[in-house]
């Protein structure tokens, strides 16, 4: 009776270990119950992950970026954002894809966003290829000794706004 229990135990446990996975949780759970756990858990750990909807939106946007299909990129990244609206790297993508397509105000956008949630490679926000077009616009002039904060200087001007972007 104890075996059984264990047995069981050990299948669901395997089950959710591969809930993630391709083999996903009920045939990893169905493997180990009919088979053994030990060779569920070996074909739970031998099948690959299934990745999240964000992730891969996230990692197509990176490569489209790459290969300078600027348009398709802001997509991705935006597929990305819905599905995790406070994706660090989505902001930052957002910011660098903007900035290359010379959209400085959405570009300072998603970069103070990205800035907001904890992005902080200071070196590369100001030696980036990507954010050239968006370092020689006024905006980010204001942005780079606030530290990198759009609500430091936007509280002090009267006129000034928080840029909407898409």
């Amino acid at each position: 009776m104890i075996l059984c229990v264990a047995w069981l135990l050990l299948s669901l446990v395997i089950g959710f270990l591969g809930k993630n996975r391709s083999v996903e949780f009920s045939g990893a759970f169905s493997l180990s119950l009919i088979l053994s756990p030990l060779v569920g858990l070996v074909l739970v750990l031998l099948s690959p992950e299934v990745y999240d909807k964000a992730s891969l939106a996230l990692a197509s946007g990176e490569r489209l970026l790459r290969k300078k299909k600027i348009d398709k990129a802001i997509s991705a990244f935006h597929v990305s954002l819905r599905a995790r609206p406070y994706s660090i790297a989505a902001h930052y993508g957002l910011a660098r894809a903007y900035s290359l397509n010379n959209m400085p105000e959405k570009a300072l956008y998603h970069l103070n966003r990205a800035c907001e949630n904890g992005y902080f490679n200071l070196h590369r926000l100001q030696h980036s290829p990507d954010l050239h077009n968006l370092r020689s616009y006024e905006g980010f002039k204001s942005f780079e000794p606030n530290r990198f904060m759009l609500g430091y200087f936007l509280s002090d001007s009267k006129n000034s706004q928080l840029p909407i972007a898409s």
